[in-house]
């Protein structure tokens, strides 16, 4: 995929399920999937457009956030 700036300035965040090279130096990543590869897999398997984009909108309809991080 080639990921400008131009398609990725709204509120948007990629889920990667494999290893993304062209993402580094562009972007921050945060985040651990802890539970739910299925799903991972199932969003991974969708049929994409010549950007990668998938041809039917994917939604996430329930997510939980686990900070790691603990101030002192």
């Amino acid at each position: 995929s080639d990921w400008s700036s131009d398609v990725c300035s709204s509120d948007l965040f990629f889920i990667v399920h494999k290893d993304s090279t062209y993402l580094d130096g562009n972007y921050a990543a945060f985040g651990l999937l802890l539970h739910g590869y299925d799903v991972l897999d199932k969003i991974a398997e969708v049929t994409t457009d010549e950007n990668d984009k998938p041809l039917v909108d994917q939604v996430i309809n329930k997510a939980i956030f686990v900070s790691i991080y603990h101030e002192k």
